[in-house]
């Protein structure tokens, strides 16, 4: 009875420190258990966010967290962590969007403030020299446009204004886009197809470098949890690239597209947690209970 509690507690605790790792924003979206559907204006869920979403129209009911369907992804007998539930949009044209927390340097540091540059007496991610991870579930049900944006507005659901990088469908397949302050854009398609009613994880790098800005995406990456696969699905370089607001616009009707899981790390493995191998778990537990015995 008590290796059987042991193995329990530790498993839990390998997962949930697994799904915290070293990330600087995580948006579960989650919801209370007795709860089947809330609107997606004002939620809180997750950490590392300078306040809630913002939906464009928020008496607009297209924007929803629900319990239902799940989204999930695996890659080389690997299960990315998630929890269960997922957004739900768009409404009628309209985006919404998060801003994660980065503050001004007159402001108490946080976790982005590593990453921090002031451009025009805004705080904004991109300091020279660094490098950060963005991921997501993402899903969409019908033939219709879907984008996932990170920019530089401090309104999160304005969208399409310089600088951005942008996630997005042409053609049938997922593209990889952006501009940079002066409106200078490019393109680069993954000649991925996106298939409706079917999950796909996004992994962005974004390098800042002093000269320019080398942005790269992995669509459903090989594996999880390591080092990311030798050759992005896409990538494009932006002479200048910062931001500090992501947007999400998955179509102009209710329930078009899904998003879930949202995280920014430092690392692939950090936005791309796993549930560990059962290997890895037994071995954990051993050492768990042989301290346990050793007490």
């Amino acid at each position: 009875m008590k290796k059987c509690c042991v193995s329990v507690v530790v498993g839990a605790t390998v997962v949930a420190a697994v799904g915290r790792a070293a990330l600087l924003s995580y948006d579960p979206l989650t919801l209370p258990a007795t709860t089947h559907q809330s609107s997606l204006h004002n939620s809180t869920n997750g950490y590392g966010w300078r306040a809630g979403w913002e939906v464009q129209t928020p008496s607009n009911p297209g924007y929803a967290i629900t319990n239902a369907p799940a989204l999930s992804y695996s890659a080389s007998g690997k299960i990315l962590i998630t929890n269960g539930n997922i957004a739900t949009g768009g409404d009628a044209w309209t985006s919404a969007g998060r801003m994660v927390d980065v503050r001004p340097d007159w402001e108490p540091d946080t976790v982005y403030t590593p990453y921090r540059r002031m451009v025009n007496w805004q705080a904004q991610v991109g300091k020279d020299g660094t490098e950060l991870w963005f991921s997501c579930l993402a899903r969409q049900r019908v033939n219709d446009e879907y984008e996932i944006e990170m920019h530089a507005q401090n309104i999160p659901w304005y969208g399409g204004q310089n600088p951005y990088v942008r996630i997005d469908v042409s053609g049938g397949q997922w593209r990889l886009s952006g501009k940079d302050p002066n409106g200078n854009g490019t393109s680069h398609s993954t000649g991925i197809t996106r298939d409706l009613d079917t999950t796909y994880l996004m992994v962005v790098r974004m390098n800042f470098a002093a000269s320019s800005d080398t942005i790269d995406l992995y669509v459903n990456p090989s594996d999880l949890g390591g080092t990311p696969p030798a050759t992005p699905s896409a990538s494009i370089t932006l002479s200048d690239f910062y931001w500090r607001s992501i947007r999400w616009y998955p179509g102009a009707a209710p329930n078009t597209g899904y998003l879930d899981e949202i995280r920014v790390g430092e690392s692939f493995a950090d936005v791309t947690p796993m549930i560990p191998e059962p290997g890895v778990a037994v071995a954990l537990v051993l050492v768990a209970w042989l301290a346990q015995r050793r007490r």
